[in-house]
């Protein structure tokens, strides 16, 4: 009953996202902003915010694996949405004018996978009062902000032809409101997501808290992405869709900075470093480093590349996030 309960919870955070992209899609028609603020910014914040709260909620309720577990696995699974929804607009092969901001944001989350690697062989606290912040944590956070700052100023991302959301006979007030409530409704359902996912682990011990974490909270968390990516591809917004799921696994990396804010005991790097899944998290961290590394050569190279050889990489990643997933819990 607790998996068909998931299951249902999981399904509505997919209708929310749909709607929440059409009325981001048409607030971005209206306002004419640059289509790097909106997929980097505003689309990786709202599609990222089942994983800031099932994270927040998970270690609030003193499940850190599950936590860590789902921003990494979300992160993993955010590569792998982007390959498979490549494959699925093959002949638009939307990897061939990736602009050059979207490149550059890549090797950002290639810095923040050595630091998040760095945070759980050394999980140093910063000493601050009634905190437990680690030094790694602070980094990303600081990082973060830096690179959105830069991302904001070059409003480098190319502009595209692209459909109308079909919602332009509303008013800015109207598709602000509607987005709010669809946007509120994501929330609780990821909310409701989380708390079911804690009964799954209390039900089934044999399971682990980090193995729901990874798979089952991380794909759920995960659904929002490969909707609204496969909307604003089918819009036409391809560097859009893209500029969102790197910005969406930029914020996640952002997340352990707020958990280790909720946390009353020690850091989530700490927490982790403790844990007996340890071993899970570093390959986690491995695979995301490896597919980032991976999926940038991709972008560098798919120009050139012809029709089987561009379909190879694509289905190469996804074989190597299947085998290196069916590793870490055989």
């Amino acid at each position: 009953m607790l998996f068909v309960l998931f299951v249902i919870a999981a399904s509505f955070v997919v209708y929310t996202a749909i709607n929440v992209t059409k009325y981001v899609s048409a607030f971005n028609e209206k306002a004419n902003i640059s289509t790097g603020f909106v997929g980097l910014i505003i689309f990786s914040l709202i599609t990222s915010l089942p994983e800031l709260l099932t994270s927040s909620y998970a270690i609030i309720l003193g499940q850190p694996t599950m936590s860590f577990g789902n921003i990494l696995g979300s992160n993993v699974f955010n590569l792998l949405i982007l390959t498979i929804i490549n494959l699925i607009f093959l002949k638009k092969r939307m990897f061939n004018n990736v602009s050059y901001e979207n490149q550059r944001t890549l090797y950002v989350i290639i810095t923040l996978n050595v630091i998040a690697l760095l945070g759980l062989y050394f999980p140093w606290s910063l000493p601050i009062p009634f905190f437990h912040i680690s030094i790694a944590s602070a980094t990303i956070f600081i990082l973060y902000f830096l690179v959105i700052y830069r991302s904001y100023k070059s409003q480098d991302i190319q502009e595209e032809e692209a459909e109308s959301s079909g919602l332009m006979h509303l008013t800015i007030q109207q598709i602000v409101l509607r987005g709010l409530l669809y946007i509120v409704l994501m929330i609780i359902f990821s909310l409701v997501m989380t708390r079911i996912s804690d009964q799954i682990v209390i039900a089934y011990p044999e399971i682990g808290a980090t193995l729901v974490g990874t798979l089952m909270l991380a794909v759920a968390t995960s659904l929002p992405e490969l909707v609204t990516t496969y909307t604003l591809c089918k819009m036409g917004h391809a560097n859009i869709a893209i500029a969102g799921i790197i910005g969406s696994s930029l914020f996640n990396f952002n997340i352990l900075f707020v958990t280790d804010l909720l946390s009353t005991k020690l850091s989530i790097f700490e927490q982790a470093y403790q844990s007996p899944d340890i071993d899970i998290l570093k390959v986690l961290v491995f695979l995301g480093m490896g597919l980032t590394i991976y999926l940038s050569i991709y972008f560098k190279v798919a120009k050139k590349l012809k029709k089987i050889p561009y379909v190879a990489f694509s289905l190469g990643l996804i074989a190597i996030y299947l085998y290196c997933i069916q590793f870490m819990f055989s």
